[in-house]
């Protein structure tokens, strides 16, 4: 994981304690990573609050999506995630 900053990586940690029943590392990275990049003109100070407003309601939407597949295809909504 090859984060930009000592703080980004902090937001990555949190994002994945909430996430990591759903979602692996790697895709709490991207995520996090396209938040940065769009967020990318605002202050450097508000910039990891910011970053992980945006990174956890993609992350929300995301696992959303992935539950109602899920139900779409009879599958229980939250299987305990794959290692």
């Amino acid at each position: 994981m090859n984060i930009e900053s000592p703080s980004l990586a902090d937001v990555v940690e949190r994002l994945f304690a909430d996430f990591e029943s759903e979602l692996g590392l790697p895709v709490v990275v991207a995520v996090t990573r396209r938040a940065r990049r769009e967020l990318d003109i605002v202050a450097a100070p508000a910039l990891p609050e910011l970053v992980e407003r945006l990174a956890r309601q993609r992350l929300e939407d995301l696992v959303a999506e992935i539950t109602k597949m899920r139900r779409r295809c009879g599958e229980p909504a939250h299987p305990a995630r794959r290692s």
